[in-house]
């Protein structure tokens, strides 16, 4: 038998027969990889460290977990956030089992994200890279990774304009990047189904209306893109979601009415639509969502009428701002508001006395700020709210007697 053939023929029969070798194999690769992620982000100086490059298994290192439970594992976690990383990120990692990677909150972290790095962790399934200094360009293999479903990229100044491949990422579950990226949202992004979270925020480099298209996300239960340069109207689609909770659109450049279809949001619990240039009327549906805790559209100077009583029955709501509008009429009772918080009526236009009932039902011991102040009241301050404990109440700039 040559000896070529036989010496093949040896280490077959050790890796069918003998799983502790392939097992072996696959410490010493994760060992290597985990060695190089160490000294190239100066390890020697995280603040925590224990057990790394020591006999101890890799799954034993501070900030490493070993996965055995899913098929084709064993995988790899790795979370390092805010550990004072510095460097850049190995190029040369191999690292095929890495499943999770959590590096964020370390800005001692430079440069590009290393094309080879990606392309060697085929299996990753998440990516937090949040508060950390890289810059560049996502590499191109990023958009094969088919198994991603999470990527936050807060606070990373990646260049270019939003990648339309971010639309290869099927699996995709929560993308957050923000003052990332220029230019318009691509109209890939809405066709990832599984996404429930998208938060694209924080930079007026964002532009152009957003698309109808957004309605596509069924199982979106968060959006916010909050402080962009973003016009047009706020596309009705959005509140046709039914799985929404949390919606963050304020500070933006938004128009025309609040969408009709509000009434339709019926799991939504936050929306914040201040500081845009939105008009007519406060849609009555949206005081029928019952699950509501924030209502935030303060600033839209174009926004005229005045709120419907129904508000009041809204026994979750914690905080309401509709300041700086064009809002007139009676205030309303809010007598079945169990546990508010915050609740702004100032710089509009209402006019009457305080009801008598308002915020009859709130908790007395809890902490309230109320700010009334700039409008058209009159009559006396009720006594519904002196029975508060801890009451901020603002009534400056009306007509008391």
């Amino acid at each position: 038998m040559p000896r070529s053939f036989f010496s093949i023929f040896i280490v077959g029969i050790i890796s069918v027969q003998c799983p502790a070798f392939a097992e072996m194999c696959d410490s010493a690769c994760v060992f290597t990889a985990l060695q190089k992620l160490y000294n190239a982000t100066g390890g020697y100086n995280w603040s925590r460290k224990n057990n790394w490059l020591s006999t101890f298994p890799a799954g034993q290192w501070q900030g490493v977990r070993k996965i055995s439970s899913v098929v084709g594992g064993p995988y790899y976690s790795i979370t390092l956030e805010k550990n004072n990383l510095v460097g850049t990120l190995p190029s040369d990692m191999v690292f095929p089992n890495l499943w999770h990677l959590r590096i964020g909150g370390n800005k001692g972290l430079t440069g590009e994200i290393p094309s080879a790095m990606i392309g060697n962790s085929p299996h990753l399934k998440r990516l937090s890279i949040r508060e950390a200094s890289f810059t560049g360009t996502l590499p191109a293999n990023f958009f094969n990774l088919s198994s991603l479903e999470s990527f936050e990229a807060t606070n990373v100044a990646f260049s270019g304009t939003i990648p339309t491949e971010f639309g290869n990422l099927n699996e995709l579950k929560i993308l957050d990047f923000d003052k990332a990226f220029h230019g318009t949202i691509p109209e890939s992004i809405f066709g990832l189904t599984k996404l429930e979270e998208l938060a694209i925020c924080h930079n007026p480099n964002i532009t152009g209306v957003l698309s109808e298209k957004i309605g596509q996300l069924v199982n979106l239960k968060k959006l916010a893109m909050d402080s962009n340069s973003l016009t047009g109207m706020i596309p009705t689609t959005i509140f046709q979601l039914t799985n929404l909770e949390k919606v963050e659109l304020q500070s933006n450049f938004f128009e025309g009415p609040i969408p009709f279809t509000i009434g339709e949001s019926t799991s939504l619990k936050d929306l914040r639509l201040g500081n845009n240039n939105l008009e007519g009327t406060i849609p009555q549906a949206l005081f029928g969502l019952s699950y509501l805790e924030r209502i935030d559209i303060k600033r839209n100077f174009a926004l005229s009428g005045s709120i419907h009583e129904s508000v009041s029955d809204l026994a979750n709501l914690q905080i309401l701002d509709v300041s700086n509008c064009d809002l007139y009429g009676p205030l309303p009772t809010l007598s079945k508001i169990l546990t508010p918080t915050y609740i702004d009526f100032s710089e509009n236009f209402f006019s009457q006395s305080i009801p008598r009932n308002f915020l009859g039902s709130a908790n007395s011991s809890s902490f309230i700020k109320v700010d009334l102040k700039s409008n058209l009241l009159t009559g006396v301050v009720p006594s519904s709210l002196s029975r508060l404990d801890y009451v901020d109440l603002n009534i400056i700039e009306n007509y008391f007697v």
